[in-house]
């Protein structure tokens, strides 16, 4: 039996850095998967982990850019194509696909709430 669950939580910015992170440097990776805890956490709550979790998927984005991959900075993920609005389309837009899938019940009119450019430093 499959269980279906709401699409929505203040952890969405954690789990998209994840998503990111899981391509990076596999140097990176062990780091990464240190903190994958914080998905289970609130933001708000213990935002020092998050912190920590940006900053290591952002010095792993560093590290293939220096090796001549792409992947977006601290200063584009401030942008608003990226967690300043881009990113919240995003997962709005997977959210009513997973719902027309029969993934998810129910989905949020806005995810903004939960997707912030706050614990992305330069």
């Amino acid at each position: 039996m499959t269980t279906k669950r709401a699409l929505s939580g203040p952890i969405i910015t954690v789990y998209v850095s994840l998503a990111f992170s899981l391509t990076a440097h596999a140097a990176s990776l062990n780091a990464a998967e240190a903190l994958v805890g914080a998905m289970a956490v609130d933001a708000e709550k213990y935002p020092e982990v998050v912190a920590r979790f940006a900053k290591v998927t952002l010095d792993s984005f560093a590290e293939y850019a220096a090796q001549g991959s792409s992947f977006p900075d601290a200063k584009a993920q401030q942008t608003t194509a990226l967690l300043d609005g881009g990113t919240a389309k995003a997962i709005g837009e997977t959210a009513k696909f997973l719902k027309e899938q029969g993934k998810v019940e129910t989905v949020l009119a806005d995810y903004s709430p939960y997707v912030s450019a706050k614990f992305v430093t330069d």
